[in-house]
C-alpha cells in the first residue's frame, strides 16, 4: 500500500510539474514595446492551442498590435512545408489576401511568411513563423492592423517596419 501512495504522489507531482512547465510569461518584449499575456485557452477538441499577448490598453475586441503563439496538434510536423504553402496562397474572398515574403531557414526547420489581408475597412499585416513542436505544427504571428483600411499613414508604418517585425518573430520565443 506504501508503495502506491509513493506512486501516486510521484504522479500527482509530474502532473503539476508538467502544467507548470506550460506556463507562459505575464509579459514579452516585442521590438521595444511590452506585450501582455491577454487570453490563453484550448479549443474543445484539445487540437488547437493558443496565447494570445496584446500591448497595455488594447483589447481583444479592438486591438492595433498582437503576438500570438499557437500549436495545431492535429497538423503533424511532417506536413509542415505543405501548410507553410498553403497559408501562403492568395485569397480573393471572403478576404482579400496577398503574400508579399516567403522563406524558409532550413537548419531550423521553420517558415516565415509575411501576409496582409483586407475585409471591408480592417486591413491586418501579418508575420507568420510556422515550426515544429512535439511533432505537430506551432507558429508565431504578429498581427498589426488598420481599422481605416489602406490608409497611408498605416501603409508607411507597414512598410518601413516590416522587416523589424520579421527579425523579431524569428527571435521570439515564449
Amino acid at each position: 500500500m506504501k508503495i502506491i501512495k509513493v506512486v501516486l504522489a510521484f504522479l500527482l507531482f509530474t502532473a503539476v510539474s508538467s502544467h507548470a512547465e506550460t506556463q507562459y510569461p505575464k509579459k514579452i518584449t516585442f521590438g521595444k514595446l511590452e506585450y501582455f499575456h491577454t487570453y490563453e485557452d484550448t479549443n474543445a477538441s484539445g487540437d488547437v492551442f493558443v496565447v494570445e499577448y496584446l500591448p497595455q490598453g488594447e483589447t481583444l475586441e479592438k486591438f492595433n498590435q498582437m503576438i500570438t503563439y499557437s500549436e495545431l496538434r492535429n497538423v503533424k510536423a511532417k506536413d509542415l512545408k505543405q501548410y507553410a504553402e498553403t497559408m501562403s496562397q492568395d485569397t480573393t474572398a471572403p478576404i482579400f489576401s496577398k503574400t508579399y515574403y516567403r522563406s524558409q531557414d532550413s537548419s531550423k526547420n521553420e517558415y516565415y511568411l509575411m501576409k496582409m489581408g483586407v475585409q471591408g475597412s480592417l486591413a491586418e499585416y501579418m508575420v507568420f513563423r510556422f515550426m515544429v513542436k512535439d511533432d505537430h505544427i506551432a507558429y508565431y504571428l504578429y498581427s498589426d492592423r488598420s481599422y481605416n483600411g489602406l490608409n497611408d499613414d498605416w501603409m508607411e508604418r507597414v512598410k518601413s517596419q516590416g522587416n523589424h517585425w520579421l527579425a523579431n518573430i524569428r527571435e521570439l520565443n515564449i
